[in-house]
């Protein structure tokens, strides 16, 4: 049976998601997309090559079809909580594009919704559903290198003006900032019990960079650097007591890694190859967006309200870091 989808936003990341959804392995269709105008939606769905998809020029309006089972939230950060929260009220599935929520509070609604009406709820972490993380998780687990002990990741990309706006909780923090956040606490498997961070503000009042340390009991931590406005060398290194693992470049959605096993000097690269083509994407390997759409569609399969990949204490922990930091930087939102 087939999973069937109404797209609520028509922007890049929407496109790449309905993309994405020709090369995944579950049974999925679109049959809805909304956009502010019933122009914008029309001109989606044939940019995307969809046909017998219904277009409509208003989010409500989708929300009201009966053919739609899961709403994916392609919005900007301020209007995910609202959406979020009407779509799951109106029966449907969520999987909504991070930040979940702009603040912890808004997370903690949409879990309290989606836990009410019975309804999955997930916030779009698609790091956590490639392969690579996925192997990653497991040798963690399997302690093939001891414990770990630190996760170093740099994540730098020149953002424009546009995604940095403190008025719609889009600060560089909640675009890039997330995935260093994200992806140690995955690691790491659990919350941290200290959070600190040292960075900049730009003349708009948004962060523009930051140091973030994690400590996650003795001897284990995370250092995580992000970046708006240089271009370091963005990769994730996890270091154990015998060896680290190493994943180059484009960390975030990444298709190898390295094994470096110090007692033996073994270095070992492990490759998986990307779903389908990566052409007609805006965003960089976005056909890995599949991996969390079929993880979704076998949790609904499922009748689970949650993925225990990325929970809803997952999405509540990302969260209270991000607060802490831009608590230690000043960076306040009006949603606040």
């Amino acid at each position: 049976m087939a999973l069937r989808w109404g797209i609520i936003g028509c922007g890049f990341i929407s496109n790449d998601f309905v993309r994405s959804l020709s090369v995944a392995k579950e049974n999925h269709k679109v049959v809805a997309a909304a956009a502010s105008t019933l122009q914008r939606a029309e001109d989606f769905i044939k940019k995307v090559g969809l046909t017998n998809v219904k277009a409509y020029g208003s989010y409500d309006e989708l929300l009201a079809d009966n053919n739609v089972d899961v709403a994916y939230i392609g919005l900007l950060n301020d209007c995910h909580v609202t959406w979020t929260v009407k779509a799951i009220k109106a029966g449907k599935h969520v999987l909504c594009e991070k930040p979940l929520g702009v603040n912890v509070k808004e997370v903690k609604l949409m879990i309290e919704t989606a836990k009410s009406e019975k309804k999955f709820l997930m916030e779009a972490f698609w790091s956590r559903f490639f392969p690579v993380w996925l192997d990653i998780k497991e040798k963690i687990a399997a302690r093939d290198l001891g414990d770990l002990r630190v996760v170093n990741i740099n994540f730098g990309v020149l953002l424009a003006d546009t995604r940095k706006d403190v008025t719609k909780g889009s600060t560089p923090l909640y675009d890039i900032g997330l995935y260093t956040v994200s992806l140690a606490l995955y690691a790491f498997g659990k919350k941290p019990s200290s959070v600190d961070a040292i960075g900049a503000k730009d003349k708009h009042g948004a962060d523009a960079w930051a140091n973030i340390t994690l400590q996650f009991g003795d001897d284990q931590r995370a250092v995580l650097y992000y970046d708006a406005n240089n271009r370091p060398v963005n990769n994730a290194i996890l270091n154990f007591e015998n060896g680290s693992i190493q994943i180059p470049d484009f960390f975030w959605c990444p298709n190898e890694y390295t094994l470096i096993n110090r007692k033996t000097n073994e270095h070992t690269t492990i490759s998986h190859s990307y779903p389908g083509s990566q052409d007609n994407y805006h965003y960089n390997h976005s056909s890995g967006l599949s991996y969390e759409a079929d993880h979704v569609y076998k949790k609904i399969q499922e009748g689970q309200i949650e993925s225990e990949r990325m929970s809803h204490d997952d999405s509540v922990a990302i969260h209270e870091v991000l607060e802490k930091v831009r608590k230690d930087l000043g960076v306040v939102f009006p949603q606040d």
